[in-house]
This record gives structure tokens, sequence and C-alpha cells, in this order.
């Protein structure tokens, strides 16, 4: 896989910690970015729509619980936003049903990920996705 940019949208420190040390393992060269909250990515579009300079990232990774505004109310908001819609969106949850998964893709979700306990669970899921998406 070459290297991307990332943005991670977690509120937990634990999991961002293992979910950004995983990307740079997979490959040294991901530029990952975090935001700890819903309410953070929701002003970035925000701030983008005022006309503030923004980077895209190539992958948005996105928590779907989160307080506050909740991970599919930030998917909606950058479904909704034409400038931010063709950035793939995957979402990561502790919940592994199938139920989650769906409404995730239904709303425009790229792909689901449930949250795995190790770095060498998340490393294996980073693999098959390379494999399906392959660059």
């Amino acid at each position: 896989m070459q290297a991307i940019s990332i943005l991670l949208v977690e509120d937990n420190d634990d999991h961002a910690e293992l979910i950004v040390e995983s990307l740079l393992a997979f490959n040294p060269g991901n530029q990952v970015s975090r935001l700890a909250s819903g309410s953070e990515m929701i002003a970035l579009l925000s701030a983008n729509a005022a006309g503030g300079a923004v980077e895209y990232p190539d992958l948005i990774l996105l928590d779907l619980k989160m307080p506050k505004v909740g991970g599919l109310e930030v998917l909606d908001s950058l479904k909704s936003n034409v400038l931010w819609q063709r950035v793939p969106v995957v979402m990561l949850s502790t919940s592994d049903l199938a139920s989650d998964a769906e409404l995730c893709q239904q709303s425009g979700a790229s792909g689901f990920i449930s949250k795995p306990l190790t770095q060498a669970v998340f490393l294996d899921t980073l693999k098959r996705i390379d494999a399906a998406w392959g660059q």
C-alpha cells in the first residue's frame, strides 16, 4: 500500500493510540491526524464551508459512538458536503452487530471495522483492506 493521509476521528485515547501505531506500523509513510470528537470534525467542516483552507485526507476513520456528536451524524455531514463527499469513510466501532455495519454502509460509509483489542488484529484487518482496495 502506498503512503496515504488519514484523518482519525476517535474520542477514546487508548483506541486512538492503538490505531495510529497500527497505521504507522503498516506503512511508516502514512500521515495520520487525529480529531478527538465528532464536534471537532463538524467544526472543521464549518471552517471549510466558510472558506478556510483544508487539506483533504485520502481516508477518514470515524468512530461510530462518540458523545454529543456521533459518528453517523458526522458521516451524514461529510456525505452531504460537496467538498468532502469524495473522501472514503471507514467506520470504527466496538460493536460487531451486522445491523450497525449495514446502517453505516446505507449512510454512505465505505467500510466498517470492529475495533480490535490488539495491534496484531488491526494490522491483519489493514492487510485485508489493502488486498481488497489494492493500491
